[in-house]
């Protein structure tokens, strides 16, 4: 059975974008346009993975997330950041609200499929026991813990 993606983006266009892309590489794909329907569709049938932008209207992806790991059904779901903040803050600010990985706006396409096998493989490793750890970030005069994988943390 394929894995399934919830893509959670404001832009029509880009949504079809990566879906196109995700259902090329054999995945089921489904769509929502913000991040408030994107979390009903999440808590009403778990995907196995949620990619999502950040910057959207009704509910911005930090907080979708947020509510996401709040959740039970939902809290080891492997989240994706599809942005296009590429400051290093607001990747900090995604990984502390349990973001997993994240992806800028422009992507290449093989890019995009690469980094969602590959998380994939990371959450397998998990499951058997090799878990991302906690690891402390400086950055902007500010401290913050962030449970991640040292990989993660220099990607």
């Amino acid at each position: 059975m394929n894995k399934r993606i919830l893509i959670v983006e404001d832009s029509p266009t880009q949504a079809l974008r990566a879906k196109l892309v995700l259902q090329n590489a054999d995945y089921e794909v489904e769509t929502a346009e913000n991040g408030e329907i994107g979390l009903g569709k999440a808590l009403a049938a778990p995907p196995d993975l949620v990619i999502a932008d950040i910057n959207m209207p009704v509910m911005d992806g930090n907080e979708m997330t947020r509510r996401l790991r709040s959740d039970q059904s939902t809290a080891k779901l492997p989240i994706m950041m599809l942005t296009a903040n590429d400051q290093p803050l607001d990747v900090i600010l995604g990984l502390e609200v349990g973001a997993d990985h994240f992806i800028t706006k422009p992507y290449d396409d093989d890019t995009l499929v690469w980094k969602v096998n590959e998380l994939f493989k990371m959450f397998e490793k998990a499951r058997d026991g090799q878990l991302p750890e906690q690891q402390q970030v400086d950055s902007f005069s500010q401290s913050i813990v962030i449970t991640a994988t040292r990989k993660q943390v220099l990607e």
